[in-house]
């Protein structure tokens, strides 16, 4: 029987009776206006010690959750008696019994913070929580003085679906490194260590410099991996790690209070990467013989030694990876593949764009900075230089498309915002590899071959998450949804493996065991609906998973019965993501190309 796979929805059993006899939750309402985002307000509660937890969301409203005591309702009204908006303020009781689930569950997480013994280090400010990973912390060069603090926002939504998002905590000593626009540096509060190692609001009196606010400085991304499993440090220091640790935390601070759990999904489908196209030649060979049929030029843009040996090093290794003679040139030939060498944006001026886009060139940019190693950047520059190819020449040539079987035209559609109006894109693809491409609009519904398509994508556009749309013949017409889940490993194994010493965890048995939420492709029913994700390519694994695996559904039109053996092929490609499976059927990444192009 296969491991279940966990997905990011949650549960939770509640004693609301026992909670209701230790615990008293608040409503704060503002009789008029919004209450800001970054409102002083929403600190001032859990500046008292009296006060366990501040939720807000958006809005005139959030909620507080405190121990039950005799006068808790007054202490919270001193709490923040001094704020400006006191006078527009009222509190109100909470019947626990009737609240919302989702808003007691966040009223319990933000208060995670407040335990002593706790391995994380969580703070709850302007009512949301924000959890961080010690080893996560930034130094200024050569100093203690801390640069940055990385953090994991925990959130539950309406759904109760559990998010974990990167957000970053810099100090203000590198506000000179910040773009500020319509929101000011003064609109951001500001935030200090507390004797806990843990981030509150400054106090309005306190004149130190020794500040941070929620901010990234320009030019930089925090980069936290979604797992990584070398040992149980490593574990901890990754997303679902500190998912583990504060799901961990929870069940232990609330025990006999409340109990949280990840949903299960307990039988699924593997497609597992590689039989869709065992046909396939070796990429190598296969690339090889594609190049061979036409001109390779490396285009140097920049004309000074550096670039001159930049750009002899990638003929090279196209050489030594391809067997291709590539030319260096200083000009973009329309009959030629293009690799187009540039500085980074840090070196031209601000506003400055030198990628080249061509509708009529296959051109692919590679910076000479941030590739100072080519090697592990070339197959994705050269599958980019074919698909812009193939693009040219409307026919698909980096996959057998003929192995795949299919008798029917198989179309894929997009829609594209703009200020005007919408735009749609259809790729139909024949059986023999050929394509055409076509943009419509639904100005003339009723004219347009693509009307069907239109009118579903169309639908779709209030809620964001369709992500494509697939036609196959005339009677199966797929669309690819967005529903905001994503799939998980098995945390518990891991971490009972990763602390008992077990840092071996990439064998077969482990993969399935602990990993299945992690790899290749699966698939799955529920409630009368069809899933599936993409995740890493199982047999190659390494201990560091990058991002997490995002759960998509495949809806038929209508009523419509999904065969999803169908598409699930068509992902079934690693030239898309560098050596990765693709989350979308791959004719996709033609149709962006072809986009992207078009709108220049």
């Amino acid at each position: 029987m296969s491991t279940p796979i966990k997905v990011n929805k949650v549960g939770v059993c509640f004693d609301k009776v026992r909670i209701s006899d230790d615990y008293e939750v608040y409503r704060v309402n503002l009789s008029s206006g919004k209450i800001n985002v970054g409102s002083y307000l929403l600190d001032a509660p859990v500046m008292d010690n009296t006060v366990l937890s501040v939720y807000f969301t958006r809005g005139r409203s959030f909620y507080v959750l405190m121990a039950s005591c005799r006068d808790a309702k007054q202490k919270l009204k001193a709490a923040i008696a001094s704020q400006q908006e006191a006078d527009d303020l009222t509190i109100e009781a909470v019947d626990i019994m009737h609240l919302e689930d989702a808003v007691l569950l966040q009223l319990m997480i933000n208060a995670l913070g407040n335990y002593k013994g706790a391995s994380l280090r969580s703070s709850n400010l302007t009512g949301h929580n924000y959890t961080y990973n010690p080893d996560w912390i930034k130094h200024k060069r050569g100093e203690n003085t801390i640069w940055q603090v990385p953090c994991i926002e925990i959130r539950v939504d309406q759904e109760m679906v559990l998010h974990a998002d990167v957000r970053t905590f810099s100090s203000v000593k590198l506000r000179s490194k910040m773009t500020f626009g319509k929101k000011t540096f003064r609109d951001y509060p500001q935030y200090v260590f507390s004797a806990k190692r843990t981030l509150s609001r400054k106090k309005k009196d306190d004149k130190s410099e020794d500040s941070f606010i929620l901010r990234q400085v320009d030019g930089q991304k925090t980069v936290i991996p979604f797992l990584d499993i070398k040992n149980i440090g490593a574990f901890y220091a990754s997303k679902v790690g500190i998912v583990q640790s504060v799901i961990t935390q929870f069940n232990a601070v609330y025990a006999g209070y409340a109990k949280l759990t990840l949903h299960e999904v307990k039988e699924y489908r593997s497609l597992c990467s590689r039989p869709a196209i065992a046909k396939k030649k070796d990429d190598a060979v296969l690339v090889h013989e594609l190049l061979s049929q036409q001109k390779v030029n490396v285009v140097d843009t920049i004309g000074n030694e550096g670039s001159e040996a930049f750009c002899t090093k990638v003929v090279d290794i196209l050489k030594g990876k391809y067997g291709v003679e590539a030319a260096i040139t200083d000009e973009v030939s329309g009959n030629a593949l293009n690799i187009r060498v540039i500085h980074n944006a840090d070196y031209y001026d601000a506003g400055t764009d030198k990628y080249l886009v061509s509708k009529d060139a296959a051109i692919q940019h590679i910076t000479m900075e941030d590739f100072a190693s080519p090697e592990s950047a070339i197959a994705v520059v050269v599958h980019d230089l074919i698909i812009k190819s193939d693009l040219q020449h409307s026919k698909i040539s980096l996959y057998d498309w003929v192995s795949l079987n299919y008798q029917d035209d198989i179309v894929f559609g997009s829609m594209v915002h703009s200020d005007d109006e919408d735009c749609y894109y259809f790729m139909t693809i024949h059986s023999d590899g050929t394509f055409i491409i076509k943009e419509d609009t639904d100005d003339f519904l009723g004219e347009s071959a693509y009307d069907k398509y239109i009118n579903m994508l169309s639908a779709g556009e209030d809620d964001g998450n369709i992500k494509g749309i697939v036609g196959i013949g005339e009677d199966s017409i797929y669309i690819i949804k967005d529903v905001g889940l994503i799939a998980l490993p098995n945390l518990d194994g891991i971490a009972n493996e990763l602390e008992s010493g077990n840092t071996k965890l990439r064998g077969k048995f482990m993969r399935e065991s602990l990993l299945s939420g992690c790899l290749d492709i699966r698939t799955y029913d529920e409630d009368g609906h069809t899933y599936y994700f993409v995740g890493d390519i199982g047999a190659g694994m390494q201990t560091t998973v990058g991002h997490a695996a995002n759960i998509r559904e495949l809806c038929a039109e209508g009523s419509g019965k999904v065969d999803i053996e169908r598409v699930l092929p068509l992902m079934d490609v690693d030239f898309v993501r560098n050596g990765q499976l693709t989350v979308v059927p791959f004719p996709f990444k033609y149709l962006r190309e072809y986009i992207r192009s078009h709108l220049v």
